[in-house]
């Protein structure tokens, strides 16, 4: 799969730096040049020399520079609930005028969202003079290479030792003008500050107070050239002066800056409007598709004209024959369709009727057993009456509850046989203080009467319905 290369021009304090990489996860650089930087102060005039180091045309350039304004600030969160993103970045670029000395309006901003605590939202960003970007810009273009933004070198979010420790680690990046304080894992940062205190002299304050402040267990130093400490011993700090670390941290940018969401704060492309003649240019394109466009269709009908006219007289020949099959057809399946009709009338008929056959050789086995199973010494059923349709308990109690308890039972079991329990009407006899006994009648109504299945061969299924019917 095709991959674009990408171009990395890196503006520190004593150098500038052409890193090209073959791919967007290549962690080593196809070609390196580096060389002094000259007194010179204007950005884009620099990234102009940094890509005549090679005579190879630049891919996706990416410009890191030390010249850049990089910081974290919190806002509240409460402030900037609701901000779009653009709201948001200018929001940001107000509370940084006072730290950046650039007016809000002139500069160009990004910001990434970092940890939220006791109410205040911190954000990592980096700020620059908008006109000052376009310039970069113009100068990428001029050199063939396309522009991808630009950003401070510090805070690579990336592991730069060669065997990379497996507990947390972190780093303090000592950078001219700004101390970077990251805490990241897998190209992703937990922890950030930055300022504009602290120098070189004082690296090892800094990587103490940031292990105790990020909870790392391992914190290291990173200076540019130019910022070792004196006293330092060479295995406690890494610098840029070291080419094998600059390669590997070229590198770890590479695969940040490849990351389709950004994770650092990239100050991206400036967006411009077509040009009047831009604007000319691709009307008139477009104009010419459209008009080739219309020509070609034009001819494309005209030829589907004649081969459907030709379709059509040899289509007409045989067409009332295809007429008549087509009438046959249309009968032939309104006739289908309603014997498929009747078909499921008759289907539904003898599903129900299965039903309440099953339901009648089936309930009075049940009502037996459910009379059976409640019988006790406080009624005495004496006699049952009734139709197919209905059947009455007869019997006497000596406490009408236990009546009322047992319709209420019976009326939960036997209604998936079909029978309805109505409530029982009891009678005192007067023979006790009390009032009892009490004679009781309990009536059960058949729910599932053959007289709702289809008038169909009526009077033969009437007769089978009272002989089912009967207990």
């Amino acid at each position: 799969m095709f991959s674009r290369s990408t171009t990395l021009v890196v503006l520190t304090r004593d150098r500038l730096i052409r890193a090209d990489f073959d791919g967007a996860k290549s962690t080593t650089p196809r070609s390196l040049a580096v060389r002094e930087r000259p007194h010179i102060e204007e950005i884009a005039t620099l990234v102009e020399m940094a890509l005549a180091s090679e005579r190879r045309k630049p891919g996706r350039v990416f410009v890191l520079s030390a010249d850049v304004w990089t910081h974290t600030l919190s806002l509240p969160a409460a402030t900037i609930h609701g901000m779009s993103p653009a709201e948001l970045l200018q929001s940001l670029a107000f509370e940084a005028e006072p730290l950046s000395g650039m007016s809000a309006f002139d500069a160009a901003t990004a910001a990434v969202p970092l940890a939220e605590s006791a109410g205040q939202r911190t954000y990592w960003m980096t700020s620059m003079v908008g006109a000052v970007r376009e310039q970069i810009q113009d100068a990428v273009r001029t050199a063939g290479g396309t522009f991808g933004g630009v950003l401070h070198p510090g805070g690579v979010p990336h592991a730069l030792e060669e065997n990379p420790p497996a507990v947390l680690t972190g780093r303090v990046e000592f950078w001219p003008g700004a101390t970077v304080r990251v805490v990241a894992r897998e190209g992703l940062v937990s922890r950030c500050r930055v300022d504009d205190s602290g120098a070189a002299s004082a690296w090892i304050a800094g990587v103490d107070g940031w292990r105790t402040e990020s909870g790392a267990a391992q914190v290291t130093a990173l200076v540019s050239e130019g910022e070792v400490p004196v006293d330092a011993a060479p295995d406690e700090y890494l610098s840029l002066s070291d080419e094998t670390l600059l390669r590997r941290w070229l590198g770890a940018w590479n695969l940040t800056l490849a990351e389709k969401s950004p994770v650092v704060p990239l100050v991206a492309p400036l967006v411009r409007p077509l040009t009047k003649q831009q604007r000319m240019a691709v009307a008139a394109v477009l104009g010419v598709a459209a008009l080739g466009i219309c020509w070609g269709h034009t001819k494309w009908v005209a030829s589907e004209n004649s081969r459907i006219a030709a379709e059509r007289a040899r289509v007409e020949a045989p067409g009332q024959e295809l007429a008549g099959l087509s009438q046959q057809i249309t009968k032939l399946e309104a006739e289908q369709k309603k014997a498929q009709e009747e078909q499921g009338k008759l289907k539904d008929e003898v599903r129900h009727a299965e039903e309440v056959f099953d339901a009648h050789r089936r309930r009075l086995a049940e009502l037996m057993r459910r009379l059976s199973e409640d019988s006790t010494h406080d009624w005495v059923l004496q006699r049952i009456d009734g139709t197919g349709a209905e059947l009455k308990l007869i019997g006497t109690t000596m406490h009408p509850e236990h009546i009322s308890l047992l319709a209420e039972g019976m009326s939960t079991d036997l209604a998936r046989h079909g029978w309805t329990v109505e409530p029982p009407m009891q009678q005192a006899r007067n023979l006790s203080d009390d009032g009892g006994p009490w004679t009781f009648e309990l009536r059960l109504r058949d729910l599932n009467s053959l007289k709702q299945l289809p008038a169909t061969n009526a009077a033969q299924r009437r007769d089978t319905v009272v002989g089912a019917s009967r207990p």
